[in-house]
């Protein structure tokens, strides 16, 4: 992965790259979330786990890997692509031992402190259609839900949390 300015490109990121959690043997082929700081969020994995990492001044920080509980206790068992870094906050779809696809903020502050990683779900009543989802700079979000038959989407749905600030709302 290459980070810079035109005419400034760093390579920062590649297989073999060390982590927290070992060095890096696969990086996501999609697009990377780059923040206003210019740090980057990408998917990328260990071994067999997948990761996501936040590169901040040339660092990968561990952001959430497969395994970690969330906030009402699920366990991830896979991580989409990273779309928005707000104040810290990284979102990305993923998905639980129940296979449901929710809208997460993962918590980093890039410094590699080893702080809260519990993900904190913002789509829990809804299911996202993956990869769907996709966040523009003012902090608003939008996705794809799965079509079911049995359980029709309700007309009117809770509103959601902004992305925007210092953090979910919830």
């Amino acid at each position: 992965m290459f980070i810079g300015r035109p005419h400034e490109l760093l390579r920062n990121l590649g297989a073999g790259s060390p982590t927290e959690a070992g060095p890096v043997t696969f990086l996501s082929d999609r697009r990377p979330s780059l923040a206003e700081n210019g740090s980057v969020a990408i998917r990328a994995a260990s071994g067999e786990r997948c990761l996501i990492l936040l590169i901040r001044a040339g660092e990968p920080f561990l952001v959430s890997r497969e395994g970690d509980k969330t906030g009402d206790g699920q366990i991830l068992e896979g991580l989409g692509d990273p779309v928005r870094i707000v104040s810290g906050w990284v979102y990305a779809e993923a998905f639980d031992q129940h296979e449901g696809d929710r809208v997460y903020s993962f918590a980093s502050d890039g410094s590699g402190a080893g702080g809260s990683r519990t993900p904190t779900v913002l789509s829990s009543s809804i299911e996202v259609f993956q990869p769907s989802l996709t966040a523009n700079r003012s902090g608003r979000y939008a996705f794809l839900v799965r079509s079911r038959e049995k359980d029709p989407l309700p007309a009117a749905v809770p509103k959601a949390p902004s992305i925007s600030g210092s953090g979910p709302s919830i």
